[in-house]
């Protein structure tokens, strides 16, 4: 999704642990999305599954650790003598396009199969769709981080300390500005900057940062905390209730980050290449694997082979088949084809 160089004087610095952090993420995402009754509803094996406290487990940090890497590799290369212009361009043909792609792409094919899809359109939907909230289940971040971007060049004069107060601010109008008040789109600009920001701010100490750290205990503590306060509820305390969905998208994060730096040095363990492939195809899965996901699921539900097939069995077919199959058509067909690469991954 995001390139993993920073320039630093008049060369740039490659930072692999970014790639394999992002491999990790989207490794996480595509199993998220390869459940198949927690992300639509379905309920096929039970709410207190193992499935569904994979999900939860996955959705409570690896979106934030993405806008995280893209702040990270952003912000610290960001000057007020940048061209304003050409970063804008840059961005929306590498975020926008693909994004209005889809969305349009979605759009039509809701409109045609309404009937049968499990999130038909809503009345407003055209112009939810410029306001970030595309039907396309996955576009949103494209709009997101595009938007994200965008505030962050407008505000590149600025001290960095006083960019990270504005993401804070707009963090605690998020929570509490009521559901429905503000479109959608919208309000994940204001829950997201902050972990874009915060991202960028480790970025700028991040050679002072890896002095210190300890890669297996940070992954250690991380994870362990995540999955913890999976099962932590604060209902008599409304601050902690407020603060746990942050505070555990810290912790994953924070324990993903030392997972990879532990891993970084194995160069030729097969978990390290691994991750390294799908971070270097990261844009490709996230945006084709839900043409293999989406038909997997129906043809799993609705055509009735959960009546056969094992669900966890099922899982890690989809899982893999949503990886291996948008590796395939990207090297073979997309990166082949200029308008193709624009349109579908914003090369």
């Amino acid at each position: 999704m995001i390139n993993n160089k920073i320039r630093i004087g008049g060369g740039q610095k490659y930072y692999d642990e970014i790639t394999l952090l992002k491999g990790w993420c989207m490794l996480l995402a595509v199993v998220g999305h390869s459940l198949p009754d927690v992300t639509k509803g379905f309920n096929i094996i039970g709410e207190a599954s193992f499935s569904e406290f994979l999900y939860h487990w996955i959705y409570s940090f690896h979106m934030a650790t993405f806008f995280a890497c893209a702040g990270f590799l952003m912000l610290p290369k960001l000057s007020a003598q940048i061209n304003v212009k050409e970063q804008l361009h840059k961005r929306f043909m590498r975020l926008m396009v693909p994004y209005f792609f889809y969305s349009f792409l979605y759009l039509a094919m809701k409109t045609i199969f309404g009937a049968i899809a499990d999130h038909p359109l809503s009345d407003n939907a055209l112009l939810g769709l410029f306001l970030g909230d595309s039907p396309c289940f996955g576009a949103w971040f494209l709009w997101t981080l595009f938007v994200i971007s965008v505030i962050v060049i407008l505000m590149r004069k600025l001290p960095l300390s006083l960019i990270l107060v504005v993401a804070l601010c707009m963090c605690i109008a998020n929570v509490f500005v009521p559901d429905g008040e503000l479109f959608i789109g919208v309000k994940r600009v204001l829950g997201n900057m902050v972990w874009f920001v915060s991202g960028g701010v480790f970025g700028v100490y991040y050679q002072y940062i890896t002095k210190w750290s300890k890669p297996m205990g940070l992954a250690i503590i991380g994870i362990s905390l995540l999955t913890i306060l999976q099962f932590v509820h604060f209902e008599k305390c409304s601050t902690m209730t407020v603060l746990l969905p942050y505070i555990k998208g810290l912790a994953g994060m924070i324990g993903s980050w030392g997972l990879m730096m532990f891993v970084k040095p194995y160069t030729e363990s097969s978990i390290r290449k691994l991750m390294k492939l799908i971070g270097d195809n990261c844009m490709d899965i996230y945006m084709l694997s839900m043409y293999v996901l989406v038909p997997m699921r129906i043809i799993y539900v609705n055509l009735g082979l959960m009546n056969y097939v094992n669900y966890y069995v099922w899982v890690v077919i989809a899982a893999i088949t949503g990886i291996v199959i948008p590796i395939l058509l990207s090297k073979h067909i997309v990166s082949r084809n200029k308008y193709a690469k624009m349109l579908l991954i914003g090369g």
